[in-house]
């Protein structure tokens, strides 16, 4: 019946009653409240990005400001926090996301969070540590492992996990399923948002939440917690782990948006075990399990049945929508849509997902939230971290050194990283390198992880991916029984898989639970060689390419870190399945 474990039926139809009385998501923007910031004096920077510093619970923590240029401070003005990838951070999602653009022409303002980095192993080169709890990340137990035995990496155990000991755990657990900060991301997110309404014009019925990977792990945890206050939530590409769904107590509109060939956090059974079981290890919850959690959440009964879900996008990448319309009003649909493509944002574009994201979250407002999470009818108030004192306003000078604190000039001033990067986005780089072929006389296209269009070795496997609905990439795979590699990590030395020739000793092999036929899963893996990119996930990259072998593209959204590729070799026609057999 979708209930959490440790919940009886009795506290569950309580909740779901107390849900269904207090169905207040509506369609319109009629009901807008103004913040207490709103006529403020002090006005913000508008049209551009600024970093901004909260010091919460004792922790630094910051994020990037987008105010639009049509900002007016007697207006109340909608929020969308956004959340980064696992080992990302803000100005990649600033890129990724596409919300900026989209906030300079709807006039909403868009805070993007910076998770957090406490992790004492040196991160990948081009990435950092960055992360959000929530959702069972670091609540793996032998009863619901966070992956299985063969997927875990104790040094993906945070600092602040190694320290905890409490009733109920104590440091990380022993298979290395723990794999984000223990520090309370949900504080944090209230913090920015109390913040907001304090210094801003901020309409309190109309605040939003999406991120993508780890970002839409936790994006689906704050629609459970704040759904007294949250309008409405947009994960992409996430889930809850093993065992631990959470449905929200106030009805939470949400439209999951998850490629057909995320092998990352897939959302229906896999060929990699049981369930949905990522290409790394990592043990995630079905889609429709959650779905079947947060379905009369919302106010949906057996009445409700699944349909179609139109949006503007329909059929581009293949994207198809569906789900139900829960509520007496239809206000609060549970909704689920997959496209053509992996473990990446909408399309793997920019342009593409920030307006699907704001189309399904600016249908919604939550009229009953009188601001800082305070409901309409109720008493008492939920996590008021503003009557707690839990947080203030940093403001550091520009000769700061710390990693973490960035002047606001840097920022903006910055060619590598941010909205200004030169690089080419990501699917005109896929789309160009499909016309490009290799040298077939060129005797280096004839090695380990070669190019599967000119034949594989003995003891490699050709295995082809879909990237988009128009690009497929593929890649000859050293096979591996599943005791001669270790599977996933970081440029893990002695893992089992063979080492790529002199001329490309900058990519690193890899060994992931990918076959191309599920009976294969037991006993074999295959190996690739994975990449550093220097660009976010839906930018090209072209020193990331030039680190794999000849005619090989330095792909994103393969592997957990959003910082590190894997070299695949495009190809044309696409092919149909994820996973062939050479």
């Amino acid at each position: 019946n979708g209930t959490p474990s440790g919940m009886s039926r009795t506290s569950t139809e309580q909740h779901l009653c107390l849900g269904i009385l207090s169905l207040f998501v509506l369609v319109g923007v009629q009901g807008s409240r103004k913040s207490v910031g709103c006529g403020s004096i002090s006005f913000p920077a508008r049209g551009r990005t600024v970093k901004k510093y909260l010091l919460v619970s004792g922790h630094v923590r910051d994020y990037l400001l987008h105010v639009p240029k049509s900002y007016d401070h007697n207006v109340p003005t909608p929020v969308v926090l956004s959340h980064h990838g696992w080992t990302d951070d803000a100005s990649d999602d600033e890129v990724d996301s596409g919300l900026t653009t989209v906030a300079e022409k709807e006039g909403f303002i868009v805070a993007y969070l910076n998770g957090y980095n406490d992790n004492p192993n040196n991160p990948p080169i081009f990435g950092t540590w960055n992360s959000w709890n929530g959702a069972g990340t670091v609540n793996s137990t032998n009863l619901k492992p966070g992956c299985k035995a063969w997927g875990g990496i104790s040094r993906y155990c945070y600092t602040s996990c190694q320290d905890r000991d409490t009733r109920h755990w104590n440091g990380c657990d022993k298979l290395g399923c723990d794999w984000t900060t223990c520090v309370d991301s949900t504080t944090f997110n209230i913090a920015v948002l109390d913040h907001l309404e304090s210094t801003l014009c901020v309409d309190t019925t109309r605040e939003y939440a999406t991120g993508q990977s780890n970002g839409a792990i936790y994006s689906f945890w704050l629609g459970a917690v704040l759904s007294h206050r949250l309008a409405a939530v947009v994960p992409v590409s996430g889930s809850f782990m093993n065992g631990y769904i959470r449905y929200p107590e106030y009805p939470m509109p949400v439209m999951d948006i998850t490629g057909t060939e995320d092998v990352i956090v897939p959302i229906n059974d896999t060929t990699y075990g049981k369930g949905p079981v990522s290409s790394e290890g990592w043990i995630y919850s079905l889609m429709t399990d959650i779905f079947a959690s947060w379905e009369p959440a919302n106010g949906c009964t057996s009445e409700d049945k699944t349909e179609y879900y139109p949006t503007s996008f329909d059929g581009v990448q293949d994207l198809y929508c569906w789900g139900k319309r829960c509520g007496p009003d239809k206000s609060a649909p549970v909704v689920r849509c997959a496209w053509k493509g992996g473990h990446n944002y909408y399309g793997n574009s920019p342009t593409l997902n920030g307006p699907l994201v704001w189309e399904f979250l600016s249908t919604f407002s939550r009229e009953t939230h009188l601001g800082f999470g305070m409901v309409e009818g109720r008493p008492e108030t939920f996590f008021n971290v503003s009557k707690l004192q839990v947080y203030e306003e940093l403001n550091f000078p520009s000769n700061k050194t710390m990693v973490e604190i960035e002047d606001e000039k840097w920022y903006l001033k910055s060619g590598s990283r941010g909205l200004n990067q030169t690089e080419e986005p990501l699917a005109l780089v896929l789309q160009r390198g499909k016309s490009s072929g290799a040298n077939v006389s060129d005797p280096k296209h004839y090695h380990l992880y070669g190019n599967p269009k000119f034949g594989c070795l003995p003891g490699e496997t050709a295995l082809y991916f879909s990237i988009d609905s128009n690009t497929t990439a593929g890649v000859c795979a050293p096979r591996m029984h599943r005791t001669e590699c270790l599977v996933g990590g970081y440029r893990t030395e002695e893992n089992g898989c063979p080492a790529p020739h002199a001329p490309f000793h900058h990519a690193y092999p890899t060994c992931l639970a990918a076959v191309d036929q599920p009976s294969y899963l037991d006993g074999m893996r295959h190996c690739f060689l994975t990449c550093d990119r220097k660009m976010s996930k839906t930018a090209g990259d072209p020193e990331g390419d030039a680190r794999c072998p000849i005619g090989a593209t330095c792909v994103p959204g393969f592997l957990r870190f959003g910082h590190v590729g894997v070299c695949l070799y495009l190809q044309s026609p696409p092919v149909n399945s994820t996973f062939m057999e050479n």
